[in-house]
């Protein structure tokens, strides 16, 4: 099996070792797909939400490249997407391919504290290695898009699950010293991802957070220590990811 394209490995660097009956899986991003003429047999669509605008006209423009991933697809492909995302769901319809939905009782979904396709018990949700609600949904489109390459046998799905470890700077604990757990998300680069990896824990919670664009907090260097979600800084306007988490102390670094 070969992994690459957006995730690290440009897919040319194996091109010549490919044979006709490897698996390769792709991370693809929209500058990939935006005039992609063709789609691949497995579809997977996560949540969309708007990305990379200081390159995209606009929000629809970039919902318009992500949908070629799944555009040219054929009856006898597979599309698999997450229900709670409309976005993701719209994609998935402009696809003549198999639809299998990561969120509802005929797809892959969480019932009675573990991850059922169909019904199918495939593992419990406090086996599965990777922290946080969004990483069920991440796990569960794995299970949707490989389980027929498997033979939908459930013993060998939840073994592989089990082996999971999480990918460089994605919730990836880098050190514990001190009873602190030092996390890397660093490749959270939408306020979406990143209030999804913070809700993954339910202790204090310190966060280095920096960036750029037209949307960030105004100030180089913030601490706030918030006891009250509804307290302002007088200087500096709060992040909306702070008022989802009010229990965050924040370092916010400014990228120019």
């Amino acid at each position: 099996m070969f992994v690459g394209g957006n995730i690290g490995t440009p897919p040319l660097a194996f091109l010549a070792e490919l044979r006709s009956d490897d698996v390769v899986v792709l991370e693809l991003s929209s500058f990939q797909l935006i005039d992609l003429p063709f789609s691949p047999h497995i579809v997977v669509v996560l949540s969309v939400t708007p990305d990379h605008l200081n390159w995209h006209q606009d929000f629809d423009e970039y919902q318009q490249a992500k949908t070629a991933i799944a555009a040219h697809q054929s009856p006898s492909d597979l599309v698999v997407y997450v229900t709670e995302n409309p976005v993701a769901a719209a994609i998935a319809a402009t696809s003549p391919a198999r639809r299998l939905p990561v969120g509802r009782p005929d797809g892959v979904h969480v019932h009675d504290e573990a991850l059922h396709l169909c019904s199918t018990r495939i593992i419990d949700v406090a086996e599965v290695p990777l922290p946080g609600a969004h990483n069920l949904v991440n796990i569960g489109a794995a299970i949707a898009a490989t389980a027929a390459l498997v033979e939908n046998d459930p013993s060998v799905i939840r073994a592989g699950i089990q082996t999971i470890e999480p990918l460089p700077h994605r919730l990836q604990t880098i050190a514990i010293r001190q009873g602190v757990t030092w996390v890397d998300d660093s490749l959270s680069t939408t306020p979406q991802t990143t209030m999804a990896a913070m809700a993954a824990f339910d202790r204090p919670q310190v966060l280095l957070l920096g960036g750029s664009g037209p949307e960030e907090h105004p100030c180089r260097i913030v601490r706030l220590t918030l006891v009250d979600p509804g307290r302002r800084s007088a200087r500096c306007r709060l992040p909306p990811v702070l008022e989802v988490f009010p229990q965050i102390t924040l370092y916010y670094l400014r990228h120019r």
